[in-house]
């Protein structure tokens, strides 16, 4: 094991889920009034239906589900419906970093999500099927996502910025 004995290991994990239990908080809030304002009252479920995914799978399953369900609930996006939809998302961005959330940790997940709604935004003006604009967000997800995954073993030291790092 490396960095200490399993009772620190078991701690400090103990530590980051409770740092992470107030991103999700605000998401309960977050996601279903900004669904609600893309949607209508009605949406503000589909929110919510995000967070419970959240709680379950993860935030970056959860950020997919909700670029995906934004693209049902508003079949045209504007530049305004995109922001409303990252700014209602950007807790659940939130929940990795939480406990060690600096400026330029956020910067870097908030650019990532927006670029998930921006080609989410371009895909639905774009494409003709739900079908094909839900593999274009799939397929930017995961490429957002090992980006955040490798920024972050940058950060963290356990990799180097090229080449895998010295080890």
């Amino acid at each position: 094991m490396r960095g200490g004995s399993l009772a620190e290991v078991v701690a400090t994990g103990a530590q980051r889920r409770s740092e992470a239990s107030a991103p999700l908080l605000a998401c309960v809030v977050t996601l279903p009034l900004g669904f609600a304002v893309l949607g209508g009252p009605v949406a503000a479920p589909i929110g919510l239906i995000a967070v419970v995914l959240a709680v379950l799978a993860g935030p970056a399953l959860a950020i997919l589900l909700a670029h995906l369900l934004a693209v049902v609930v508003v079949p045209q996006p504007t530049l305004g419906s995109v922001l409303v939809l990252e700014l209602a998302i950007l807790p659940l961005v939130a929940v990795p970093l939480a406990g060690r959330l600096d400026r330029r940790d956020a910067g870097v997940a908030w650019l990532a999500a927006l670029g998930l709604g921006a080609a989410a935004a371009i895909a639905v003006i774009a494409l003709d099927s739900y079908a094909a604009v839900a593999a274009t967000l799939v397929a930017v997800a995961v490429l957002a996502a090992y980006g955040l995954h490798r920024y972050e073993l940058v950060v963290t030291g356990l990799a180097g910025a090229t080449n895998g790092g010295d080890r």
